[in-house]
């Protein structure tokens, strides 16, 4: 499964550095024609301005190829959190009293935390010690479906295997959807939304 989240998600790159080098290309002659169309307009007295408007034009290049760097260094910040956080999240085991949810409290906002804090007491109140019960998560896809500068919106598949001492194991699919914010600019998990099994 690694090799193909590691696979998927070099095709994803792979595919954002395709359309970002189509988008500088065309812009880029774009540029180009713009600038010859300068060249022909500006007399040999004007070589100087000619020069200056060239040397805007790479620095303007030069900062694009920067921020689409930064943009997709981003977004792959925020898929890695996303990844982490639910498959810990997800993943339980009676044996550790919730200590997967515990120990995220790092990754969460302060709302989050709260909410963390009442689920676990909770649910240790709910929660028979007497049979041995598990279950595991597995990211199967990751999509971000909103992103600005403060919040994120992260849809994601997951697998889980529940086992229950004495029953057959309980495979299924189930999707979740993160909200992120992000402060001090780090990304931290504001809510937490599983969907319906599948």
């Amino acid at each position: 499964m690694d090799k193909d989240k590691k696979r998927n998600i070099s095709i994803i790159i792979l595919l954002i550095l395709a359309v970002l080098m189509i988008v500088f290309i065309v812009w880029w002659q774009y540029i180009r024609s713009e600038v010859e169309e300068i060249n022909l307009n500006t007399s040999v007295t004007n070589n100087s301005n000619t020069q200056e408007i060239l040397i805007n034009l790479s620095n303007t290049a030069t900062d694009l190829n920067v921020n689409a760097e930064a943009t997709i260094e981003e977004n792959l910040s925020i898929q890695r959190l996303a990844n982490i956080f639910t498959e810990r999240f997800g993943s339980y085991t009676s044996e550790s009293e919730f200590q997967n949810t515990l120990d995220l409290k790092v990754y969460m906002t302060d709302s989050l935390q709260s909410w963390a804090d009442n689920y676990v007491e909770t649910q240790k109140n709910l929660i028979s010690t007497s049979a041995y019960y598990s279950i595991i998560t597995k990211v199967i896809s990751t999509n971000i479906v909103s992103e600005s500068e403060v919040e994120a919106t992260v849809s994601l598949i997951t697998q889980r295997t529940e086992f229950t001492e004495g029953e057959a194991n309980n495979i299924f699919i189930q999707p979740l959807e993160l909200e992120m914010k992000a402060d001090n600019d780090v990304w931290l998990i504001n809510n937490v939304i599983w969907g319906d099994k599948q």
